[in-house]
């Protein structure tokens, strides 16, 4: 402070007391006394001070803040496209898109954009829209447009940051450092971006997952039953499954293998066993095939079961005997299509020269699949007749003169393979393209016993 002189003494310029001569500091403020010379001295010190170019710092302009924001590398650059206007493109920008944004750390119009889409996404989930080209063209206008005004963009959002800055902190130096922490580039926020477009893409999924479209659901729920029933009316399948007899039959007469199992349900055990009984059997022998009776047991859109009279008579071969048999085939549907799961035979009719009814042999069983070939030797065997001499009568035409395998598996070693109750169960109930009951449940052990021994 300084004194000022009054009319009658010497006072304080702070608080007005009236100060003792020679006084160094104000007995009532404490302030320190300053004569008029140290004033004056004050004075000449300022303006020296200011004559050299010691000029106090002042706040930062906007220009040299907007180098400190983007960043010496870059800070020419940009400098220049703003100095266009608000209009100058950006390579970057256009290519990259939301990861430039990331790199710059402009975060927001990532956010905007997502949130957009999704808005967007289910407004074409509720409208059941095709959305493949609109998804196109909307990814080439969002390029478009970051090319255009990604630097606009980018320089509002310095500004931004840069009064916020300015509005934090009043020395230059710290204005500095936090402009320049708060721009620059940043590879954390390309890692950003990337979460951000993830996040967006998981909802889009679900969106598409599992919101209806209107159009959809609004469709009266007789309308979807009524087109399915349509599409599996009895009538419908009756005719499908009398179409795929017939052709099954022909692939048969053709000896054509693939034709045939195309329509056999796959994936199953007797499927491999059907394949490797044609096989043998297109080898050994020609033989006619012919169905009729067609008598449909039960019809749902999932499963037909289906009884046929079919008669097998030898073209060309030895050792087969002609018959004819009931056949019951499950057929159940694998592809969209129909094809046989199992078919048992009902009973075995073996015909004479005459074409007559010979012997019959019940076969019952619901577990066999399809037999079309009937031995010349499988017939009921007399009583008294060892098992060895049942075998010779029964099972050879199939199974070789020695066991050793013809059409049907070789059992010289059977007994290793099965028990002497399993193969008991095998000869009465069938197996694969083997009938049952070809035999008494006595001549089935005693045949089941000799193999195993």
């Amino acid at each position: 402070m300084f004194i000022f002189l009054g009319g009658s003494g010497v006072f304080c310029s702070h608080c007005g007391s009236k100060l003792e001569n020679e006084a160094k500091f104000c007995h009532q403020c404490g302030q320190k006394v300053l004569t008029n010379g140290d004033v004056f001295e004050e004075i000449k010190q300022e303006t020296t001070h200011l004559a050299e170019g010691n000029i106090p710092s002042e706040p930062a302009g906007d220009e040299q803040a907007l180098r400190w924001f983007v960043g010496e590398k870059k800070e020419n650059y940009y400098l220049k496209k703003w100095a266009k206007g608000d209009r100058s493109w950006n390579w970057a920008a256009f290519f990259l898109s939301y990861f430039w944004l990331g790199y710059r750390k402009i975060y927001k119009p990532i956010l905007w954009v997502m949130g957009a889409y999704i808005l967007l996404d289910l407004v074409i989930a509720l409208l059941g829209i095709d959305s493949t080209k609109l998804n196109n063209a909307i990814g080439i206008a969002m390029g478009m447009s970051f090319g255009f005004w990604g630097n606009h963009l980018y320089r509002r959002h310095a500004e931004k940051v840069i009064k916020n800055v300015k509005g934090s902190y009043s020395d230059m130096e710290s204005v500095k450092n936090e402009v320049r922490l708060r721009g620059g580039t940043s590879w954390l926020g390309v890692l950003k971006s990337i979460g951000i477009i993830a996040g967006y893409t998981a909802l889009s999924i679900l969106i598409f997952t599992y919101v209806p479209a209107i159009n959809k659901a609004a469709e009266p729920a007789n309308t979807v039953q009524t087109s399915v029933e349509k599409t599996n009316s009895k009538g419908d399948i009756e005719k499908d499954v009398k179409d795929l007899l017939q052709r099954n039959v022909q692939a048969l007469e053709d000896e054509n293998l693939d034709e045939y199992m195309s329509m056999i349900v796959d994936g199953t055990d007797q499927y491999d066993q059907t394949k490797e009984m044609l096989g043998t059997l297109f080898d050994h022998y020609d033989l006619d095939y012919s169905i009729r009776d067609i008598e449909f047991l039960s019809v749902t859109p999932t499963e037909v079961k289906v009884r046929v009279t079919q008669t097998t008579t030898l073209v060309e071969g030895e050792g087969f005997r002609d018959n004819q048999s009931v056949m019951v085939h499950t057929l159940k549907r694998q592809d969209g299509k129909w094809k046989i799961f199992n078919s048992v035979a009902e009973d075995i009719h073996y015909l004479d020269d005459e074409g007559a009814p010979d012997t019959t042999a019940n076969t019952d069983t619901g577990t066999t699949t399809d037999t079309t070939a009937a031995p010349e030797n499988e017939t009921t065997p007399s009583v008294g007749l060892t098992a060895e001499d049942i075998v010779q009568q029964v099972c050879i035409s199939c199974h070789g003169g020695n066991l050793e395998g013809g059409i049907g598996p070789a059992l010289t070693n059977i007994g290793s393979k099965y028990s002497q109750d399993e193969i008991k169960e095998i000869i009465l109930n069938g197996r694969g393209n083997m009938p049952g009951n070809l035999v008494s449940e006595d001549e089935a052990g005693m045949i089941a016993e000799w193999l195993t021994h």
